[in-house]
């Protein structure tokens, strides 16, 4: 982990570095490609294979394995390679979209696309969720939740994102929470708990147990100062206020968990 520098210091002083890398390895592609897709846009992949190479040699480094400009070019050699697999994927399945024609996801989208089930214990399932973004999303996230109207900003100028970005990734995330929330309902099915071969009493000491257990709190390497519970919280309140119409109140109790 790189722990001589702040997060927005780091960007400042490795993004550009970090971008021209990941475009020369792009173009490369490109030349060597039979079968390249036109839609893929360079910008795009160029730029959120440099963050999330960055976010990698952030929180991975290892000065023992070479310098960190050798680790960081070869971290965005690997982005770029998994992000142009997964566009060519993605774009096969799909028709002609551009840019501007992508859905700009809110909170409102995520509670309409999460089932009854999913609001189940939705706090524990939100975290856990949040738990798999990459560090500069949950951020992201944590503003966009404080103040809409401000995130874009306040994210460029703590995070050191270009602005264009900002939004993009604050979308995906949000569409990749959906997909977790649902994919946790599919992992785990509640009604298994009460079909356990377990007394009352030992059910009961099991729940104790659980509910005495120390949590240590989450540490987002790129922003110390992110509270994850409170941002999880905050997303819970903002979905049973959008879902609130759509389902029953006997479903929200595990939310003010």
């Amino acid at each position: 982990m790189v722990t001589n520098i702040l997060w927005k210091d780091y960007m400042a002083k490795y993004y550009d570095f970090a971008v021209q890398r990941a475009s020369n390895c792009f173009k490369r592609k490109k030349g060597s490609s039979a079968f390249w897709d036109n839609r893929i846009e360079e910008e795009n992949v160029v730029r959120d294979a440099a963050i999330d190479a960055l976010q990698n040699v952030y929180t991975k480094y290892d000065p023992d394995k070479g310098a960190l400009e050798s680790y960081l070019s070869r971290a965005v050699h690997n982005e770029v390679v998994d992000k142009l697999e997964k566009e060519m994927k993605c774009l096969s399945m799909v028709k002609d979209i551009t840019l501007e024609q992508e859905k700009e996801y809110t909170l409102d989208d995520l509670a309409s696309s999460v089932s009854s089930a999913a609001m189940l214990n939705m706090k524990e399932r939100l975290e856990n969720a949040m738990k798999e973004l990459k560090p500069v999303d949950q951020v992201i996230l944590a503003y966009f939740i404080d103040d809409p109207s401000s995130f874009v900003d306040r994210a460029a100028e703590e995070l050191g994102i270009p602005r264009g970005r900002v939004s993009v990734r604050k979308t995906r995330a949000i569409e990749t929470l959906s997909r977790l929330l649902e994919k946790s309902v599919e992992d785990y099915d509640e009604s298994v708990f009460f079909k356990l071969p377990y007394s009352s009493f030992e059910t009961e000491f099991m729940q104790r147990a659980v509910m005495v257990r120390p949590v240590e709190r989450y540490r987002n390497p790129v922003c110390p100062d992110f509270d994850l519970d409170k941002t999880v919280r905050k997303i819970c309140d903002a979905i049973l206020s959008s879902a609130s119409s759509c389902f029953r109140p006997t479903s929200f109790g595990a939310l003010q968990g």
